[in-house]
């Protein structure tokens, strides 16, 4: 069931209700405020919850501002979904520890994000643009991380507390220097379509990866080999062909290679082909 709202002030929503099915098979219903249009303020929050408010969750795909401030008075409020919108504006509301988000996707805004993804039952983060000294900010209980087009961090010299989140990608990016983890690294890490991650070999040896995949990347740290890599498991995912940097790293790689790395077969990679793969991989 769908109802749909418009206010004196230009906002345009519609509430429905959305029923989910969690990963281990449990179904809920969430209640969602689909922003269809937002006044020229920005403002959104108070309007909804004036009209309902045991909203769950707000999603919206705009193309003028956004203005969260007043989203305290939405006490359920646990998803904000920002697909698009012109900018977000400054917000300084409610501490953090007073909201309930357990899920949030948003473009980066410098302050409003670090507010945000330090709201303590946070679950999972999608964060396009901004650097990675947001990780800094990042709520214990994360579990799954996801910056896209984001820089790397300018101000610190690690990329904080990961130890608790299952699983972290950057994707999308240009070149990332890769710090190690204040504590340990994700259970699994994933770096798509980078242009390139120095420092990730010698990181690896400070804090070893447990599963760390990579899918597109153009280059590799010329200073280092990737085989010097410290990890559990390690993919390296291409398409057609096998980038540059492995073909020429091919030939130095040991003997006991296949144990932690794995790729496709290419016959640019002779030798690929002998691989055992364990069902779980």
């Amino acid at each position: 069931m769908t109802t749909k709202h418009r206010t004196a002030s230009g906002l345009i929503w519609r509430a429905q209700q959305i029923e989910r099915k969690s990963p281990e098979g449990h179904r809920s219903t969430v209640k969602f405020a689909d922003i269809r249009q937002a006044p020229e303020s920005g403002l959104f929050a108070a309007e909804v919850a004036a009209q309902d408010p045991d909203i769950q969750a707000v999603s919206m795909d705009l193309e003028s501002d956004v203005d969260f401030t007043g989203i305290e008075s939405l006490p359920q409020l646990s998803e904000i979904l920002v697909y698009g919108c012109r900018r977000v504006l400054p917000y300084s509301g409610a501490p953090a520890g007073t909201l309930s988000l357990k899920r949030l996707r948003l473009p980066y805004t410098s302050g409003v994000t670090e507010h945000l993804i330090a709201s303590p039952p946070l679950h999972q983060v999608e964060v396009e643009g901004g650097t990675l000294d947001m990780l800094q900010d990042l709520s214990g209980s994360t579990r799954k991380v996801k910056l896209r087009r984001v820089k790397s961090a300018s101000r610190h010299t690690d990329w904080g507390m990961l130890g608790q989140v299952e699983e972290f990608e950057i994707v999308q990016s240009g070149k990332i220097e890769v710090q190690p983890p204040r504590d340990n690294w994700p259970e699994f890490v994933e770096f798509s379509l980078v242009s390139s991650i120095p420092g990730l070999v010698q990181a690896s040896k400070i804090k070893p990866f447990r599963r760390v995949a990579f899918n597109g990347f153009r280059a590799m740290d010329p200073t280092a080999s990737i085989w010097d890599l410290q990890a559990d498991y390690v993919w390296i995912g291409f398409t057609s062909s096998p980038p540059k940097w492995l073909v020429e790293a091919w030939d130095h790689r040991p003997k006991d290679w296949a144990d932690v790395f794995h790729l496709p077969e290419h016959r640019l990679l002779p030798g690929s082909e002998d691989q055992h793969w364990d069902e779980e991989d």
